[in-house]
Protein backbone atom coordinates (compact mmCIF):
# COMPACT_ATOMS: atom_id res chain seq x y z
CA UNK A 1 0.00 0.00 0.00
CA UNK A 2 1.37 3.38 -0.91
CA UNK A 3 2.39 5.86 1.67
CA UNK A 4 -0.33 8.24 0.61
CA UNK A 5 -3.07 5.66 1.40
CA UNK A 6 -1.42 4.96 4.72
CA UNK A 7 -1.60 8.64 5.61
CA UNK A 8 -5.26 8.89 4.66
CA UNK A 9 -6.33 5.82 6.63
CA UNK A 10 -6.76 7.49 10.01
CA UNK A 11 -9.01 10.06 8.48
CA UNK A 12 -11.09 7.27 7.02
CA UNK A 13 -11.29 5.65 10.45
CA UNK A 14 -12.57 8.86 11.98
CA UNK A 15 -15.21 9.20 9.34
CA UNK A 16 -16.24 5.60 9.72
CA UNK A 17 -16.43 5.88 13.47
CA UNK A 18 -18.64 8.92 13.18
CA UNK A 19 -20.95 7.42 10.62
CA UNK A 20 -21.07 4.01 12.25
CA UNK A 21 -23.18 5.24 15.27
CA UNK A 22 -26.57 5.99 13.77
CA UNK A 23 -28.22 3.71 16.34
CA UNK A 24 -26.83 5.82 19.15
CA UNK A 25 -28.41 8.92 17.61
CA UNK A 26 -31.79 7.18 17.24
CA UNK A 27 -31.64 5.87 20.78
CA UNK A 28 -31.13 9.36 22.13
CA UNK A 29 -34.26 10.59 20.36
CA UNK A 30 -36.48 7.65 21.40
CA UNK A 31 -39.29 8.71 23.92
CA UNK A 32 -38.48 7.52 27.39
CA UNK A 33 -42.05 7.90 28.97
CA UNK A 34 -43.23 4.32 29.05
CA UNK A 35 -46.70 3.02 29.89
CA UNK A 36 -45.88 -0.24 31.64
CA UNK A 37 -49.40 -1.63 31.11
CA UNK A 38 -49.62 -0.97 27.36
CA UNK A 39 -45.82 -1.12 26.69
CA UNK A 40 -46.05 2.11 24.74
CA UNK A 41 -43.68 5.08 24.73
CA UNK A 42 -44.84 8.69 24.81
CA UNK A 43 -42.90 11.86 24.02
CA UNK A 44 -43.73 13.61 27.29
CA UNK A 45 -45.12 13.08 30.74
CA UNK A 46 -48.23 15.08 29.80
CA UNK A 47 -48.91 12.77 26.86
CA UNK A 48 -48.43 9.74 29.07
CA UNK A 49 -50.88 11.05 31.67
CA UNK A 50 -53.38 11.96 28.96
CA UNK A 51 -53.13 8.38 27.77
CA UNK A 52 -53.80 7.11 31.27
CA UNK A 53 -56.87 9.34 31.60
CA UNK A 54 -58.49 8.61 28.23
CA UNK A 55 -57.52 5.02 27.60
CA UNK A 56 -60.15 2.43 28.44
CA UNK A 57 -57.43 0.06 29.59
CA UNK A 58 -56.51 2.28 32.54
CA UNK A 59 -58.32 3.17 35.77
CA UNK A 60 -56.33 6.24 36.64
CA UNK A 61 -56.88 8.94 39.26
CA UNK A 62 -54.99 12.04 38.05
CA UNK A 63 -55.33 13.87 41.36
CA UNK A 64 -53.84 11.06 43.44
CA UNK A 65 -51.66 9.73 40.56
CA UNK A 66 -52.71 6.15 41.21
CA UNK A 67 -53.72 3.19 39.06
CA UNK A 68 -56.56 0.89 40.09
CA UNK A 69 -57.19 -2.67 39.04
CA UNK A 70 -60.82 -2.12 37.95
CA UNK A 71 -63.41 0.63 37.38
CA UNK A 72 -65.17 -0.47 40.56
CA UNK A 73 -61.98 0.06 42.56
CA UNK A 74 -61.63 3.52 41.05
CA UNK A 75 -65.24 4.37 41.92
CA UNK A 76 -64.68 3.24 45.52
CA UNK A 77 -61.60 5.41 45.68
CA UNK A 78 -63.49 8.47 44.39
CA UNK A 79 -66.29 7.87 46.87
CA UNK A 80 -64.27 7.26 50.02
CA UNK A 81 -61.01 9.11 49.53
CA UNK A 82 -60.54 12.31 51.52
CA UNK A 83 -59.02 13.87 48.41
CA UNK A 84 -62.30 13.66 46.52
CA UNK A 85 -65.54 15.45 47.46
CA UNK A 86 -68.10 14.91 44.69
CA UNK A 87 -71.35 16.80 44.08
CA UNK A 88 -73.72 14.05 42.97
CA UNK A 89 -76.09 16.48 41.22
CA UNK A 90 -73.56 18.30 39.05
CA UNK A 91 -70.94 15.51 39.03
CA UNK A 92 -68.16 17.91 40.08
CA UNK A 93 -65.15 16.59 42.02
CA UNK A 94 -63.82 19.04 44.62
CA UNK A 95 -60.47 18.64 46.32
CA UNK A 96 -61.65 19.70 49.79
CA UNK A 97 -64.78 19.32 51.86
CA UNK A 98 -64.95 23.09 52.36
CA UNK A 99 -65.10 23.64 48.60
CA UNK A 100 -67.97 21.13 48.26
CA UNK A 101 -69.93 22.73 51.11
CA UNK A 102 -69.46 26.18 49.62
CA UNK A 103 -70.68 24.89 46.26
CA UNK A 104 -73.75 23.25 47.84
CA UNK A 105 -74.53 26.39 49.81
CA UNK A 106 -74.47 28.49 46.64
CA UNK A 107 -76.05 26.09 44.16
CA UNK A 108 -78.31 23.74 46.17
CA UNK A 109 -80.94 23.76 48.92
CA UNK A 110 -78.32 23.02 51.54
CA UNK A 111 -78.65 22.54 55.30
CA UNK A 112 -75.45 23.73 56.97
CA UNK A 113 -76.17 22.10 60.31
CA UNK A 114 -76.89 18.63 58.91
CA UNK A 115 -74.60 18.98 55.87
CA UNK A 116 -77.33 17.71 53.54
CA UNK A 117 -78.83 19.14 50.39
CA UNK A 118 -82.40 18.72 49.19
CA UNK A 119 -84.14 18.54 45.83
CA UNK A 120 -86.21 21.68 46.47
CA UNK A 121 -86.65 24.56 48.89
CA UNK A 122 -89.92 23.00 50.07
CA UNK A 123 -88.12 19.75 50.95
CA UNK A 124 -85.56 21.71 52.96
CA UNK A 125 -88.31 23.61 54.83
CA UNK A 126 -90.01 20.32 55.66
CA UNK A 127 -86.67 19.04 56.95
CA UNK A 128 -86.38 22.11 59.20
CA UNK A 129 -89.82 21.45 60.68
CA UNK A 130 -89.47 17.69 61.24
CA UNK A 131 -85.79 17.21 62.05
CA UNK A 132 -84.72 16.89 65.68
CA UNK A 133 -81.66 18.99 64.81
CA UNK A 134 -83.80 22.04 64.06
CA UNK A 135 -86.19 23.84 66.39
CA UNK A 136 -87.70 26.69 64.39
CA UNK A 137 -89.74 29.61 65.67
CA UNK A 138 -92.15 30.08 62.76
CA UNK A 139 -93.13 33.57 63.92
CA UNK A 140 -89.60 34.97 63.89
CA UNK A 141 -88.00 32.40 61.53
CA UNK A 142 -85.22 31.63 64.01
CA UNK A 143 -83.65 28.16 63.99
CA UNK A 144 -82.45 26.92 67.39
CA UNK A 145 -80.20 23.85 67.79
CA UNK A 146 -82.05 22.46 70.85
CA UNK A 147 -85.63 22.37 72.04
CA UNK A 148 -84.66 23.97 75.38
CA UNK A 149 -83.45 27.11 73.63
CA UNK A 150 -86.64 27.29 71.58
CA UNK A 151 -88.81 26.89 74.70
CA UNK A 152 -86.87 29.62 76.48
CA UNK A 153 -87.59 31.85 73.50
CA UNK A 154 -91.29 30.99 73.62
CA UNK A 155 -91.57 31.65 77.34
CA UNK A 156 -89.77 35.00 77.13
CA UNK A 157 -91.78 36.31 74.15
CA UNK A 158 -95.51 37.02 74.70
CA UNK A 159 -96.15 37.06 70.93
CA UNK A 160 -95.94 33.26 70.78
CA UNK A 161 -98.93 30.95 71.26
CA UNK A 162 -97.42 27.50 71.53
CA UNK A 163 -98.36 24.13 72.95
CA UNK A 164 -95.92 22.77 75.57
CA UNK A 165 -97.05 19.21 74.85
CA UNK A 166 -96.32 19.03 71.12
CA UNK A 167 -94.46 22.33 70.43
CA UNK A 168 -96.95 23.44 67.77
CA UNK A 169 -97.27 27.18 67.30
CA UNK A 170 -100.48 29.08 66.53
CA UNK A 171 -101.45 32.55 65.38
CA UNK A 172 -103.76 33.41 68.25
CA UNK A 173 -104.70 32.43 71.78
CA UNK A 174 -108.09 31.22 70.51
CA UNK A 175 -106.48 28.77 68.10
CA UNK A 176 -104.14 27.57 70.84
CA UNK A 177 -107.08 27.06 73.20
CA UNK A 178 -108.86 24.86 70.67
CA UNK A 179 -105.71 22.85 70.13
CA UNK A 180 -105.11 22.30 73.85
CA UNK A 181 -108.45 20.49 74.03
CA UNK A 182 -106.95 17.68 71.93
CA UNK A 183 -104.50 16.88 74.73
CA UNK A 184 -107.13 16.56 77.44
CA UNK A 185 -107.99 13.05 78.62
CA UNK A 186 -111.30 11.74 77.28
CA UNK A 187 -112.92 10.59 80.49
CA UNK A 188 -116.52 11.77 79.95
CA UNK A 189 -118.78 8.97 78.69
CA UNK A 190 -121.59 9.64 76.25
CA UNK A 191 -125.01 9.08 77.80
CA UNK A 192 -126.24 7.07 74.83
CA UNK A 193 -123.27 5.31 73.17
CA UNK A 194 -119.69 4.21 73.78
CA UNK A 195 -117.97 7.44 72.69
CA UNK A 196 -115.86 9.45 75.13
CA UNK A 197 -115.23 13.19 75.32
CA UNK A 198 -112.79 15.51 77.03
CA UNK A 199 -115.43 18.18 77.83
CA UNK A 200 -119.19 18.51 78.06
CA UNK A 201 -119.52 20.97 75.15
CA UNK A 202 -118.48 18.43 72.47
CA UNK A 203 -120.70 15.86 74.19
CA UNK A 204 -123.72 18.14 73.77
CA UNK A 205 -122.76 18.88 70.15
CA UNK A 206 -122.77 15.11 69.60
CA UNK A 207 -126.24 14.82 71.18
CA UNK A 208 -127.67 17.81 69.28
CA UNK A 209 -126.82 16.33 65.88
CA UNK A 210 -129.39 13.59 66.37
CA UNK A 211 -127.03 10.68 65.77
CA UNK A 212 -127.30 9.40 69.34
CA UNK A 213 -130.19 9.08 71.84
CA UNK A 214 -131.63 12.58 71.47
CA UNK A 215 -131.92 15.68 69.25
CA UNK A 216 -131.58 19.43 69.74
CA UNK A 217 -135.36 19.81 70.23
CA UNK A 218 -135.47 17.09 72.86
CA UNK A 219 -132.53 18.64 74.72
CA UNK A 220 -134.36 21.97 74.79
CA UNK A 221 -137.41 20.36 76.38
CA UNK A 222 -135.30 18.46 78.91
CA UNK A 223 -133.39 21.63 79.81
CA UNK A 224 -136.57 23.58 80.55
CA UNK A 225 -137.77 20.77 82.86
CA UNK A 226 -134.83 21.27 85.23
CA UNK A 227 -135.80 23.20 88.38
CA UNK A 228 -132.81 25.56 87.90
CA UNK A 229 -133.69 26.47 84.32
CA UNK A 230 -134.31 30.12 85.23
CA UNK A 231 -130.56 30.53 85.73
CA UNK A 232 -129.65 29.65 82.14
CA UNK A 233 -132.85 30.20 80.07
CA UNK A 234 -133.58 33.78 79.03
CA UNK A 235 -136.79 35.29 80.38
CA UNK A 236 -139.66 34.87 77.95
CA UNK A 237 -138.10 31.90 76.14
CA UNK A 238 -139.60 29.15 78.28
CA UNK A 239 -142.68 28.66 76.10
CA UNK A 240 -140.56 28.74 72.97
CA UNK A 241 -138.54 25.78 74.28
CA UNK A 242 -141.56 23.86 75.60
CA UNK A 243 -143.50 24.08 72.34
CA UNK A 244 -140.51 23.16 70.22
CA UNK A 245 -140.80 26.33 68.17
CA UNK A 246 -137.14 26.01 67.14
CA UNK A 247 -138.31 23.80 64.26
CA UNK A 248 -140.20 26.70 62.72
CA UNK A 249 -137.06 28.82 62.60
CA UNK A 250 -135.08 26.21 60.69
CA UNK A 251 -133.87 27.32 57.27
CA UNK A 252 -134.72 25.40 54.15
CA UNK A 253 -132.40 24.43 51.30
CA UNK A 254 -132.67 26.27 47.99
CA UNK A 255 -131.43 24.70 44.77
CA UNK A 256 -129.92 27.22 42.37
CA UNK A 257 -128.96 27.11 38.70
CA UNK A 258 -125.58 28.90 38.80
CA UNK A 259 -122.30 27.06 39.65
CA UNK A 260 -122.84 27.36 43.39
CA UNK A 261 -126.02 25.27 43.31
CA UNK A 262 -127.13 25.23 46.97
CA UNK A 263 -128.46 28.15 48.98
CA UNK A 264 -130.14 29.02 52.28
CA UNK A 265 -133.72 30.32 52.53
CA UNK A 266 -132.87 32.70 55.41
CA UNK A 267 -129.65 34.30 54.17
CA UNK A 268 -127.67 34.96 51.03
CA UNK A 269 -125.07 32.24 51.56
CA UNK A 270 -124.53 29.77 48.71
CA UNK A 271 -122.55 26.52 48.69
CA UNK A 272 -120.79 24.32 46.16
CA UNK A 273 -121.55 21.07 47.99
CA UNK A 274 -124.77 19.68 49.40
CA UNK A 275 -122.99 18.78 52.65
CA UNK A 276 -121.92 22.39 53.22
CA UNK A 277 -125.48 23.61 52.76
CA UNK A 278 -126.90 21.00 55.18
CA UNK A 279 -124.27 21.81 57.80
CA UNK A 280 -125.27 25.48 57.61
CA UNK A 281 -129.01 24.75 57.79
CA UNK A 282 -128.69 22.33 60.70
CA UNK A 283 -126.62 24.81 62.70
CA UNK A 284 -128.18 27.31 65.10
CA UNK A 285 -127.09 30.46 63.22
CA UNK A 286 -130.71 31.43 62.39
CA UNK A 287 -132.17 30.42 65.75
CA UNK A 288 -133.03 32.91 68.50
CA UNK A 289 -130.71 33.25 71.50
CA UNK A 290 -132.65 31.40 74.21
CA UNK A 291 -129.87 30.52 76.68
CA UNK A 292 -127.77 32.82 78.82
CA UNK A 293 -124.79 32.58 81.12
CA UNK A 294 -125.64 33.16 84.78
CA UNK A 295 -122.25 34.77 85.35
CA UNK A 296 -122.00 37.34 82.54
CA UNK A 297 -125.36 37.32 80.69
CA UNK A 298 -123.78 36.11 77.42
CA UNK A 299 -126.47 34.67 75.15
CA UNK A 300 -126.47 31.52 73.02
CA UNK A 301 -128.81 29.67 70.68
CA UNK A 302 -128.16 26.16 72.00
CA UNK A 303 -126.83 24.31 75.04
CA UNK A 304 -123.54 23.32 73.42
CA UNK A 305 -122.64 26.99 72.90
CA UNK A 306 -123.46 27.76 76.53
CA UNK A 307 -121.37 24.82 77.74
CA UNK A 308 -118.45 25.85 75.54
CA UNK A 309 -118.58 29.30 77.15
CA UNK A 310 -118.71 28.16 80.77
CA UNK A 311 -115.98 25.53 80.24
CA UNK A 312 -113.63 28.25 79.00
CA UNK A 313 -112.02 30.95 81.10
CA UNK A 314 -114.23 33.70 79.67
CA UNK A 315 -116.06 34.41 82.93
CA UNK A 316 -116.36 33.30 86.54
CA UNK A 317 -119.20 30.89 85.82
CA UNK A 318 -118.14 27.29 85.41
CA UNK A 319 -119.49 23.78 85.35
CA UNK A 320 -118.90 22.97 89.02
CA UNK A 321 -118.52 26.48 90.47
CA UNK A 322 -120.31 29.82 90.30
CA UNK A 323 -124.07 29.43 90.64
CA UNK A 324 -123.74 25.66 90.09
CA UNK A 325 -126.78 25.63 87.79
CA UNK A 326 -124.81 24.10 84.88
CA UNK A 327 -123.65 21.17 87.00
CA UNK A 328 -127.23 20.59 88.12
CA UNK A 329 -128.44 20.76 84.50
CA UNK A 330 -125.87 18.16 83.42
CA UNK A 331 -126.85 15.89 86.30
CA UNK A 332 -130.52 16.27 85.30
CA UNK A 333 -129.73 15.31 81.67
CA UNK A 334 -127.59 12.36 82.82
CA UNK A 335 -130.40 10.96 84.99
CA UNK A 336 -132.83 10.97 82.06
CA UNK A 337 -130.59 9.95 79.13
CA UNK A 338 -127.99 7.64 80.65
Amino acid sequence: MSSRKMQRQPKLDIVESTQSRPQDVVKAKRPNHLCTICSRFFPSQEALESHWVHSKRHNWCPRCEKHFVSPAALDDHLQWSLSHWICDIHDIDFSTEEALIEHCRDSHNFCDRCERYFVSAAAREEHYLKSRSHWVSETHQVDYPTCDELYEHYESDPDHFWCPSCSKEYDSAQQLGKHLLTHLPRDIDCWGCSRKFSKYAPLLVHLETGVCVTTRLQLDQLAIQCEFSSDYVRPGCEQYLRRGDRQRHCARPIFLSHPKRFGCSKCDKVFDQHGGMMGHIQSSCHHPLVYQCAGCDSQYADLSGLLQHVESSACAEGVSYGTGSIAKLLHHLWEILA
